[in-house]
């Protein structure tokens, strides 16, 4: 049996006995406390009835000694005394109510009462009348009565009083000191002793295999064998088998514990192959960018000794510009390469700069937490973007001439230059030339690639009216919108920007023409512009097509992305439109973004630089 119940048990047995016992004595204290009411309860039945006797006595006497004397103030102790007679009837009547036995004799007493207090006040009545009644006569009329009302209530005071006197107040007040001292000095006692013998016998049952878990503890502690197991169900005996399985427990680890630790050094020395072997530098730093470790690639990279590395923070190793410093540079670079890689050029001893992808990935040890800084070398892929770009500009360049013969070419074969053409033969000349009209536009958006990943691209700002660049946009996009069945609404502004109005009229043309795509026949494009504060004007092209979703908005200013896999296809774009866009806006210094909501359309704005007090827009 478990300790808590066996503690139950004998609580339990402990308050049972008090309980009888305090049980016992409350009987006996209710019987002594019925028996002294019962006691009070008939002498107060005896006491009510012989003040009605009285009353009913007195008023008697009093009214003879009117009769004979014709005194007011005997008169007046008469009144008085009939007033008393019913409200000590009702009284007593409702003493009555508790016995239902002597109610009803109580009945009959309040109602010869109340007929001999009519007679009475009525011989009185005669008498304050002026009759002449004498007191022989009064005597004979009043005395009947008195005597049949005392007959009536002398017997039952009689009994009342027998009835109260048997249950003796001296017996009550025995029983009850009997009970007080049944509690004190039997009852306390008792339960102390059996207290304290249930206590006694609990505390010698669990101290020697107590002793026995003490003893187990220091064992554990020194490593030695344990006491056999102790039997039973209890706490202790669960406790004592803990401390066999918790021993049984730390040899088994103290064994895995010594195999882990051949294996931790084994895995230590793969590891450290593993770095010292790495094509990329590992550094780690505090949170000040204190280096405290680099492997050898990482000091092959930068040409230095691995001890010099140990004064040197990671900053110095990398180009960085103010306001950033050696101190903050931990803070300011891990923020930014917590999701991808960023690319910075490292420095070596020789004064050499290397193009790199740096990160930074934070990890706890006891010293604190500290970074572990990964840089890959990226000279040979800079070489080869390098490479590529040229590529693309050399080969872009050479097929743009003869793109544009082909093109002339069969755009005066369907002129009919050369003499009208069969019907089929038409047909396919016209997807021919529409065909090379897109291979050349992708060698064009080719071209400004190329510039722009070369560095060559650059815009030649001036001050230009903006209206010039929103109607030539239109005009460029009007084909495509009647084609479409779609409108563009213009709105006039007097606005006046500083920017190159050939690279702003191709981003507003591009942003026009996706517009129109976008959207279903019969539907309205919306070109206008708006004065962001005094030092920007924002063009905006607004479309109520399909909208873009929240996660697309960003990627769609990528190269070859779209917003669904087929749009490429059905709608002839081969997405470079809007990365060349960003690129020409952020030559200009500004921004260029979209606010879109599926099924309202889309919102499609770039920032450009005003012309102070040059106008406003209508």
């Amino acid at each position: 049996m478990k300790l808590t119940k066996q503690g139950f048990l004998i609580v339990g047995l402990i308050l049972v006995v008090e309980v009888c016992f305090l049980g016992y004595l409350k009987l006996k204290l209710d019987e002594t406390e019925a028996a002294n009411e019962q006691y009070e309860y008939g002498m107060e039945v005896v006491t009510r009835t012989q003040g009605v006797l009285k009353i009913f006595v007195d008023s008697t006497h009093n009214l003879a000694m009117y009769a004979i004397s014709r005194n007011e103030e005997q008169g007046k102790q008469y009144d008085d005394a009939v007033k008393n007679i019913e409200p000590d009837l009702r009284a007593l009547q409702k003493l009555a109510k508790r016995q239902p036995e002597i109610e009803k004799k109580v009945a009959r007493i309040s109602k010869l009462a109340m007929e001999a207090s009519e007679q009475f006040s009525a011989a009185k009545r005669e008498m304050d009348e002026g009759e002449f009644v004498n007191f022989t006569r009064l005597r004979k009329k009043i005395m009947p009565i008195l005597s049949k009302i005392m007959a009536e209530t002398e017997p039952f005071i009689a009994a009342q009083e027998k009835y109260a006197k048997s249950f003796n107040p001296e017996q009550t007040r025995r029983s009850r000191e009997q009970a007080y001292f049944l509690m004190w000095w039997v009852g306390v006692p008792m339960n102390i002793l059996l207290a304290v013998i249930a206590i006694g016998w609990f505390m010698s049952k669990i101290t020697g295999r107590l002793g026995i878990l003490s003893e187990n503890a220091k064992r554990i502690e020194s490593g030695e064998e344990l006491k056999p197991p102790m039997g039973g169900a209890d706490e202790i005996s669960s406790l004592d088998r803990v401390f066999h399985d918790m021993a049984k427990a730390l040899r088994e680890s103290a064994e895995k514990e010594r195999l882990a630790t051949e294996f931790l050094k084994l895995s230590e020395q793969g590891l450290r192959t593993i770095t010292d072997n790495v094509p990329v530098a590992l550094i780690t730093v505090d949170e000040k960018g204190a280096i405290e470790s680099i492997n050898p690639t990482g000091a092959s990279m930068f040409a230095y000794r691995t001890d010099e590395f140990w004064n040197m923070n990671v900053g110095d190793l990398f180009e960085i510009a103010p306001p950033i410093s050696q101190d903050s540079f931990v803070k300011e670079f891990v923020s930014k390469t917590e999701t991808r890689p960023i690319e910075m050029t490292a420095c070596t001893k020789s004064g050499g700069s290397i193009p790199v992808e740096l990160s930074f990935k934070a990890f706890e040890t006891k010293k604190g937490k500290r970074f572990l800084a990964t840089v890959l070398d990226i000279t040979e892929r800079h070489e080869m973007e390098r490479l590529k770009r040229e590529f693309v500009a050399m080969v872009s360049h050479d097929l743009r001439t003869p793109l544009m013969t082909v093109q002339a070419s069969l755009s005066l074969l369907n002129e009919g230059a050369l003499g009208e053409l069969p019907p089929e033969a038409a047909k396919i000349s016209g997807k021919a030339e529409i065909q090379i009209e897109r291979l050349r536009e992708l060698v064009s958006n080719l071209l400004d690639l190329a510039r722009i990943e070369s560095g060559k691209f650059d815009v030649q700002p001036s001050e230009v009216l903006l209206m010039d660049i929103l109607e030539n946009s239109a005009d460029s996009v009007a084909g495509l919108a009647l084609e479409q069945g779609v409108t563009v609404d213009v709105k006039h502004s007097d606005f006046e920007i500083l920017g190159d109005i050939d690279r702003l009229i191709q981003v507003t043309t591009n942003l026009l023409s996706n517009a129109i795509k976008f959207s279903d026949t019969g539907a309205k494009v919306v070109l206008y512009a708006v004065e962001k504060d005094k030092d920007w004007i924002e063009v905006r092209v607004q479309d109520f097509g399909r909208g873009i979703p929240e996660e697309q908005q960003a990627k769609i200013f990528s190269r070859f992305e779209q917003v669904e896999e087929d749009d490429s296809r059905k709608l002839k774009g081969l997405g470079l439109g809007l990365s060349i866009c960003q690129a020409i806006i952020e030559g200009h210094g500004g921004e260029i973004g979209v606010d879109s909501e599926v099924g309202h359309g889309s919102t499609f704005w770039y920032r450009v630089r005003n012309v102070p007090d040059a106008g406003s827009s209508v």
